[in-house]
């Protein structure tokens, strides 16, 4: 039996009612040349059963009989998918009927070995986060274009906030694409095997893979328009964050008992986004391309874009991250006194809470995107979402 040309890699744990929305979603792909991976990270049960009562031959399960950590586990998953491109997508996620044949045309077009793209956005209904449930977020844009790596990386590395859309006028900044909510072609996995033993390194596995991704293709294909619905539950480590601005709190002892690494500059520095995306590209940059002068940060620039980026919920947050900053340069005097200096021409920032209302849900069309209250059209979870995208956006290919 031939390979598939495309595998769907679905990294679970304990979400057995997100993953069944997840899964159903596929029931609306009319396409056949695909396979959909669930990696069970040891969850209950019921997780196991559900898959398995899944009528699609197309769905297949494997199970750590240990709880891995997330690098781990995707890299697990992936020795069991055999398609020439691979896509992996949360338990809370869920691709939209025409991915494939837009993939197919894509791909058939450019030749890349990598694409990306701007998914629609959606938040489950929790009443622990009422501030964003229900919220849905949709591209409005229909476009697409080649974007060259290098470039897409200086500018990653002279500001990491790059790495997130930014959704200005006249045009956002194109996502860098990786595996997750990507396509990536399986040479490029490949290729980071032969150079390290394995695809994925560090605490964060999407966002390593596409800094090494987009190096290692060296151009890639960005569209405007979703293939795919980002979803944030409430016990996902993104609706984690959107309540709390850590990962869940298993997160960080089970990379640390699976002895992932962390980049020394980065040691405990933790501030969202910013410091998950720059330990990923400095430990990219470290086995890719240690050498590369035009491609590199300063630790000083590493420390400024933290406290720059830096939001407080708490007020005992704010001598905690003095505190890990301190903890990362007290080998090297000069800096040392450099970031004691910093921080005395710094204020204490005012703690914000999270849970403060900030999601335009309900506002309709604003510049590039349509946000809606889900809840007002009888979506329910991220099946539902899938759906009602799919009748708003309709991104048929062309025929050829």
């Amino acid at each position: 039996m031939s390979s598939p040309k495309y595998s769907v890699i679905v990294p679970t744990r304990m979400r057995a009612r997100t993953l069944a929305a997840c899964l159903r979603a596929f029931d609306d792909v009319a396409y056949d040349d695909y396979e959909v991976i669930v990696g069970d990270n040891c969850s209950s049960p019921e997780t196991q059963q559900l898959v398995l009562d899944q009528p699609s031959p197309k769905i297949k399960y494997y199970r750590s009989d240990q709880p891995l950590a997330m690098s781990n586990n995707f890299e697990l998953a992936l020795q069991h998918a055999s398609g020439q491109w691979i896509t992996y997508i949360g338990d809370d996620d869920a691709v939209l009927p025409n991915m494939f044949s837009w993939l197919d045309h894509v791909i058939g077009q450019t030749n890349t070995r990598l694409v990306g793209w701007d998914s629609a956005y959606y938040v489950w209904p929790t009443r622990a986060m009422p501030f964003c449930s229900d919220y849905l977020k949709i591209p409005l844009a229909r476009e697409g274009r080649i974007v060259n790596s290098r470039e897409m990386l200086k500018a990653v590395f002279a500001s990491p906030m790059h790495y997130m859309n930014d959704t200005t006028e006249p045009a956002p900044t194109p996502r860098l694409p990786g595996c997750y909510h990507g396509a990536v072609h399986r040479s490029i996995f490949e290729q980071l095997q032969r150079t390290g033993g394995r695809a994925f390194a560090g605490k964060y596995p999407d966002v390593y893979l596409s800094m090494a991704a987009v190096y290692l293709a060296q151009q890639y294909i960005y569209l405007d328009f979703p293939l795919t619905v980002y979803g944030h539950s409430c016990h996902s480590n993104g609706g984690h964050q959107l309540r709390n601005l850590l990962p869940q709190p298993d997160f960080f002892p089970m990379c640390a008992a699976d002895q992932l690494p962390t980049h020394p500059w980065v040691g405990s520095i933790f501030v969202l986004p910013v410091t998950t995306f720059i330990d990923s590209l400095l430990l990219v940059k470290q086995r890719l391309f240690p050498d590369d002068q035009e491609l590199k940060m300063e630790r000083t620039d590493l420390i400024k874009h933290a406290l720059s980026t830096f939001v407080p919920n708490r007020q005992e947050d704010w001598p905690t991250l003095q505190q890990s900053i301190r903890a990362t340069v007290k080998d090297e005097p000069v800096l040392r006194d450099w970031v004691e200096q910093l921080f005395a021409g710094i204020p204490a920032p005012t703690p914000i809470p999270r849970g403060t209302p900030g999601y335009p849900k309900g506002a309709g069309p604003l510049g590039r995107y349509l946000h809606l209250d889900a809840s007002r059209f009888g979506v329910e979870d991220v099946c539902g979402a899938a759906r009602l995208v799919d009748k708003i956006v309709q991104p048929l290919p062309p025929r050829r």
